[in-house]
């Protein structure tokens, strides 16, 4: 193995985080673009129209996109441990405990895009006099 400024070349560890690299942004990137739109945020009853609608679009969105987040992280660590001496060494440390951070608040940000789905689709089924009670179950 030949090492340069505290790089280990060849390492298994670099060949991971790359493939964890290249997978994280494969699995953020393509989800996102096939979210479902919605022209109009600020109308609650359109929002939950389009999530309740496509319950399972949604729900496949946000464990893809946190798959992917995880994967990244795996990039970031194995960038973090290669990184050895130096200046950069510090730097590194930092954005690895951001991103362990990070990680953890989207994985629960994810959890809770799956039970708004869920709580969509419950308001979309409901029947009218009964929606307000639907969507607060």
């Amino acid at each position: 193995m030949v090492q340069q400024q505290g790089i280990v070349k060849g390492d298994v560890l670099q060949r991971i985080a790359s493939i964890g690299l290249i997978l994280g942004a494969i699995l953020m990137v393509i989800p996102s673009l096939l979210h479902p739109r919605i022209s109009d945020p600020s109308n609650t009853q359109e929002v939950l129209q389009q999530l309740g609608s496509k319950e399972l679009l949604v729900q496949i969105y946000c464990v893809l996109v946190a798959v992917g987040f995880w994967a990244v992280m795996v990039g970031v660590a194995g960038v973090y441990r290669s990184i050895t001496t130096g200046a950069g060494a510090a730097w590194a440390r930092l954005g690895f405990y951001g991103i362990l951070v990070g990680t953890a608040v989207f994985t629960v940000a994810a959890a809770l895009g799956l039970a708004r789905a869920g709580a969509a689709a419950n308001w979309v089924a409901a029947p009218a006099a009964g929606k307000a009670t639907a969507y607060n179950i």
